[in-house]
């Protein structure tokens, strides 16, 4: 790539010839020119575009409308056109010591952010010579500070214009015009005229001007912010630079770097999740999490990929673009789309398809792996063969009223009720600012609850109606706290108090009063309350309930059921499946309650579920706060599963086979999981 600079272009550019060997040794720069006995080219084009260097004498660049010419009794250089196209020539720096330093400077600049890692790293969509072509427009503009139409010291005492024929053809020049054209071949001199032209050199040798050193001051300010600013910066913050490890498969780093599998990922799942503005945190922890599980499963693959020597061959990339929908139009490949789209754009699908290929071959191989009918045919029977279930639930609402009403004289602050209404945020800070307001007057509880509480009362004004006491003390860090409402009046706004999660304000809405307890509501609530609070109290009374309901059942269970005002609950056929695979139905389709699928996932009981002969009715099963008495029905046949099992087995069968190739690579010894803590000291960091 040539940066072709701001000036006009020229239809034909300088050459040297009958250039001095001693000439074109001073103009040699390491390896920046390429020297040749009459010739001098640039080896960089970049260069030769930025810094079109031609003599040791300097001149003006010609236009399209003239042509300059050099004149000096001193000169040994004779200036041509040659023929070329479309070269551009940009302002000249004629001056020795300035054309060395700017050459110097460009090959130094160019080497430096060509091998500068850490720059691109953190600015990638910066190029060097996009850089570099900054620098040209600075000396460009610095040019006008140092250049000079008369030259002194040899370096051009005159520089004089002529008209360029259309036929360009004044470099043949007839007898009569050689005054015309300066002739840059030795001439003899005359003493005066040689004495004259030391004394300018030595004037001119050691003369530093003021626009000499401004220029040098601007030169050395660029060179500090582009080279010396990141360089500082990588060096404070080099984690990031280099990309962000979350962990380790094997040998290999699992890292964030922009531009990568981790990265795009990231911009994936982003554009697929909507940040809650309720808990963008969560939002954020989600969308890293995805693209990093993503991430170690690609690495994983790949590295079985290229172990088994599976690589992204020219044909199978064409076929996978083709079919990866980047040049769909109306759900089919389009040719014309393909052929519109930029280098760019192809070059980046291309890149992420072919870095899929083996990773999809591995996939494909896994979850396209055939079974046997005979192994369909043992799930499906397993599947189909099932027993159905009747059982009834004894819990804390069987608890004697009396007993519940006894049990609330005893506690009678945990029973106290009052109407509240609550302002939720998340920051203390922003809590005693909206407590301030609403003191001053300045805002409506219901306006500041409506417009900033994070909580779900905000929809109703705040408002969370009539609760008690013990439903309250779970919602403080510090249980004190509570009292706090219950000494308070009607109208009274307390807080902000700290809680769990979040600094709430409450407004107590009717002054707490104790409770009724003959209220049958209140007696719910105690009894609601024992068997996840005091579960000891009514345990006892509820075990043997369950023991002389079962007993009773034994005769006949629906009967017994009835005389105890007991609801029977019935599940349908359900086959053993206590691993919960998903070829086959469990008790989380078939239980409507849910209860006798809690207890079954104990291994023995759900073991003996599917031991004991059909009929029986079991002892009572702790489950949770209640007490289960269940009666085995009998074995069904669940033809309808059967058949299902065996028309889909071979695709139940390969995302099984994914899963459980997916499991053992995150169970692997060679992971190695850094997630949290990357995640919570960098990205939350980072955001914070």
């Amino acid at each position: 790539m040539v940066l072709s600079s701001p000036v006009m272009h020229h239809p034909k550019p300088w050459r040297l010839e009958e250039t001095s060997q001693s000439s074109l040794s001073r103009f040699f720069l390491g390896s920046l020119f390429l020297r040749t006995e009459k010739k001098l080219h640039f080896r960089y084009p970049e260069v030769e575009s930025l810094f079109y260097i031609v003599g040791q004498r300097g001149f003006e660049p010609p236009t399209p409308w003239s042509r300059t010419r050099c004149a000096s009794p001193c000169a040994t250089t004779r200036l041509l056109f040659e023929p070329r196209q479309n070269i551009a020539v940009a302002p000249l720096i004629v001056n020795k010591r300035q054309n060395l330093f700017f050459l110097a400077f460009a090959r130094v600049f160019w080497t430096t952010f060509r091998n500068f890692p850490l720059f691109w790293a953190k600015h990638p969509h910066l190029h060097p010579l996009l850089l570099f072509r900054i620098i040209s427009l600075t000396v460009s503009s610095l040019n006008g500070i140092f250049h000079k139409n008369v030259r002194k010291s040899g370096k051009c005492l005159a520089t004089k214009r002529f008209m360029m024929s259309s036929d360009d053809k004044t470099i043949e020049k007839k007898d009569g015009e050689e005054s015309k054209g300066l002739d840059f071949k030795k001439s003899k001199k005359s003493g005066s005229d040689g004495i004259e032209q030391k004394v300018l050199a030595a004037k001119t040798k050691s003369k530093i001007t003021p626009g000499w050193v401004f220029g040098m001051i601007i030169l050395l300010l660029i060179a500090v912010s582009f080279v010396l600013a990141p360089a500082i910066e990588a060096l404070v913050r080099p984690q990031n630079v280099n990309g962000i490890v979350f962990g380790k498969y094997g040998k290999e780093e699992i890292k964030y770097t922009n531009g990568n599998f981790f990265y795009d990922q990231v911009q994936n799942y982003g554009s697929q999740t909507k940040t809650s503005t309720d808990n963008p945190t969560q939002a954020l922890y989600q969308i890293w999490k995805s693209a990093y599980d993503s991430t170690v499963l690609f690495t994983a693959v790949n590295q079985l990929a290229n172990k088994a020597g599976i690589i992204a061959a020219d044909p199978v990339v064409n076929r996978a673009i083709i079919n990866s929908g980047a040049y769909n139009k109306d759900g089919k490949f389009n040719v014309e789309l393909y052929q519109k789209a930029s280098a760019e754009s192809k070059a980046s699908v291309e890149k992420s398809v072919r870095r899929s290929v083996p990773y999809q071959i591995v996939l494909d191989d896994v979850s396209t792996a055939l079974s046997s009918s005979a192994e369909a045919d043992y799930v499906a029977a397993m599947a189909s063969k099932g027993r159905t279930f009747s059982y009834v639930d004894i819990n804390a609402s069987l608890y004697p009223d009396e007993k519940a009403s006894a049990y609330a004289l005893q506690n009678k602050q945990l029973f106290y009720s009052m109407d509240l209404s609550i302002i939720s945020v998340e920051k203390e800070d922003e809590a005693k600012a909206l407590a301030a307001s609403i003191a001053s007057g300045e805002k409506k509880f219901e306006e500041v609850a409506t417009s900033s509480s994070k909580d779900s009362y905000a929809s109703k004004e705040g408002k969370v109606g009539t609760v008690y006491y013990f439903g309250l003390t779970p919602n403080f860090k510090n249980a004190e706290d509570a009292t706090k409402l219950l000494t308070a009046k009607a109208g009274d706004v307390i807080g902000p108090l700290e809680g769990p999660s979040a600094w709430s304000i409450y407004r107590v809405d009717s002054t707490p009063v104790e409770a009724d307890y003959a209220d049958p509501a209140l007696l719910t609530s105690v009894k609601g309350y024992l068997a996840y609070n005091d579960n000891a109290v009514v345990d006892e009374y509820l075990a043997t309930i369950a023991n002389d309901f079962a007993q009773k059942a034994k005769g006949d269970f629906a009967l017994a059921a009835e005389e105890a005002g007991l609801n029977v609950v019935t599940v349908a056929n359900t086959p053993y499946n206590l691993a919960q695979s998903t070829y086959m139905n469990n008790f989380g389709y078939s239980d409507p309650s849910g209860l006798l699928g809690t207890a079954a996932s104990a291994k023995e009981v759900g073991k003996q579920l599917y031991t004991v002969e059909a009929g029986t009715v079991m002892d009572p099963i702790k489950s949770n706060a209640s007490y289960l008495v269940v009666k085995v029905d009998e074995e069904s046949t669940d033809e309808g599963m059967g058949s299902y099992i065996k028309m889909f087995y071979n695709y139940l069968s390969g995302s099984q086979n994914q899963q459980d190739f997916s499991q053992a690579l995150y169970t692997s010894d060679q992971f190695q999981d850094n997630f949290l803590g990357t995640f919570f000291s960098t990205i939350l960091g980072d955001n914070a």
